[in-house]
């Protein structure tokens, strides 16, 4: 599969105009460095989401994917990546500076991404990066160990 769907927008438009989000194929990114290729089984609406959208000014040339708090399953990883492996299921918090989670797959760096907690389905684990005070969601790697732990 070279091409996926994205939800999109190009202006700022209220969230009730039908034309506020719309589908557009874009090709499937590829995991390089520290990325992590998602694909996106869950996402969470951020405020910013909303904030970005809003603040768009004029009409855009490009499509601007939005989403920031997502949960998947990495199905492929840069040639730098030593926390993840495929297969893993993750949440991230993603990127402004780069398309974000409204996509069925989504390119995130590694080091803004953590494991899905257990007994979290996927909605539940997506609503977990939305908190700012802990970046991704209260999950820590002690230094000089491979596991993570929540608090």
């Amino acid at each position: 599969m070279s091409s996926m769907k994205t939800i999109a927008v190009f202006e700022a438009l209220p969230s009730t105009d039908p034309n506020a989000f719309v589908e557009v194929q874009q090709d499937i990114p590829v995991a390089s460095g520290r990325d992590l290729l998602i694909r996106i089984d869950a996402i969470s609406v951020n405020p910013v989401d909303s904030k970005d959208r809003l603040g768009i000014s004029g009409r855009r040339d490009t499509p601007l994917v939005l989403g920031w708090d997502a949960c998947g399953e990495v199905i492929a990883i840069g040639d730098q990546v030593v926390n993840f492996e495929v297969g893993d299921k993750v949440i991230s918090a993603g990127d402004i500076s780069r398309q974000g989670s409204y996509a069925q797959y989504q390119l995130v760096d590694e080091r803004i991404t953590a494991p899905k907690p257990t007994g979290l389905t996927d909605e539940q684990a997506a609503t977990l990066p939305i908190d700012d005070s802990g970046r991704v969601g209260g999950v820590i790697r002690p230094i000089g160990t491979s596991k993570y732990r929540y608090h």
